[in-house]
């Protein structure tokens, strides 16, 4: 008889209950495996992701304080967001030009919930911006803004991904060089996502 090593890794699920609702927290030590009646020692456990900090991710969402787009495409991103993930808002307002009061506001990371923490962020991206709150803020402004709130955050934030998601466009006083070497120093991505009606493009519409 030979015996030969298990190469392929063998995954088991298990859900834990109570009886009827799923038991958060069990960590490696609350199992054992046996086979052929014996312990196996070397295992690796991992939580699911709705459990794990690690798959919890935090973003700081820049956005620029006008009707476009809607407040609905920001919010649309929350509810898309899993419960234990974080977010903080980064709001700005001004022009190239100059020509308008502006300014920034920022709410501080705060947890999405599926409840109060959910509804709070929702509320802050829907809200307008106070009247005459400070100078112009420009794009590249607010992503050094949102940089910061990852070097500052006033919540421990979990261990998993950390990124900033703008929907904006233009420069401003600070240069891109300084936003990507600040991104840089401290590992966060930045995605621009653009945003656009496709009414005039129905070709684009499958």
């Amino acid at each position: 008889v030979e015996s030969r090593p298990i190469v392929q890794a063998i995954d088991a699920y298990v859900l834990v209950t109570d009886g009827e609702s799923p038991i958060a927290g069990l960590a490696a030590g609350d199992f054992s495996i046996t086979l052929d009646g014996m312990e196996l020692q070397e295992l690796e456990f991992s939580l699911p992701p709705s459990q794990d900090p690690s798959q919890s991710v935090s973003i700081v969402v820049v956005a620029q304080a006008d009707d476009y787009p809607p407040a609905s495409v920001y919010t649309a991103l929350i509810d898309a967001l899993d419960v234990g993930d974080h977010v903080s808002v980064v709001k700005y307002q001004g022009d190239i030009e100059m020509s308008r009061s502006g300014g920034v506001e920022i709410l501080p990371f705060t947890q999405v919930d599926g409840g109060a923490g959910s509804d709070a962020l929702k509320e802050f991206l829907q809200s307008r911006l106070s009247q005459s709150i400070g100078p112009p803020v420009f794009f590249y402004q607010a992503l050094l803004a949102g940089l910061g709130e990852f070097a500052r955050p006033t919540v421990s934030l979990p261990d998993g991904p950390e990124a900033i998601v703008a929907i904006g466009t233009g420069g401003g006083r600070n240069s891109l060089s300084e936003v990507i070497a600040s991104a840089n120093a401290n590992s966060i991505p930045i995605f621009n996502v653009g945003y656009a009606s496709l009414d005039p493009y129905p070709d684009l519409v499958a």
